[in-house]
């Protein structure tokens, strides 16, 4: 994901989820931010995030699919991270925010790839 965008999903989490504690020592750790321990909290709530296509589609993640989780220690991590080592890419590749839909994102969605039309399609699915 593009350092910029991701700057603006991780401040809006940060915002949203202000009441539960950040472990910075699991950031630290895990090279992952933010972090939080939910130690105490029965019911944590974390926001969707919304990626919005070329075309005006929107695809919702509900929360629980973009932190990874220790159970054990009840630390969940904003596991989403940047592109900014994409040197390598084609100069004309390298003007667009690349963003990749790991497969916790893609949890209960079925997704389509047409690489003959380039375009993706998806649908929310219980799997």
């Amino acid at each position: 994901m593009a350092k910029s965008v991701l700057e603006i999903a991780r401040n809006e989490l940060k915002r949203q989820l202000i009441k539960y504690r950040r472990s910075r020592v699991s950031e630290t750790d895990s090279g992952f931010s933010p972090c939080y321990d939910f130690t105490g909290h029965k019911n944590m709530k974390i926001p969707d995030l919304t990626f919005q296509f070329t075309g005006g589609e929107h695809l919702a993640v509900p929360g629980w699919n973009h932190f990874v989780f220790d159970d054990e220690k009840r630390i969940a991590c904003f596991y989403m991270t940047t592109d900014t080592n994409k040197t390598t890419a084609p100069e004309s590749a390298q003007s667009f925010p690349s963003i990749i839909l790991g497969n916790y994102a893609q949890v209960d969605y079925y997704l389509e790839y047409d690489l003959k039309n380039d375009s993706l399609g998806f649908r929310r699915q219980a799997c």
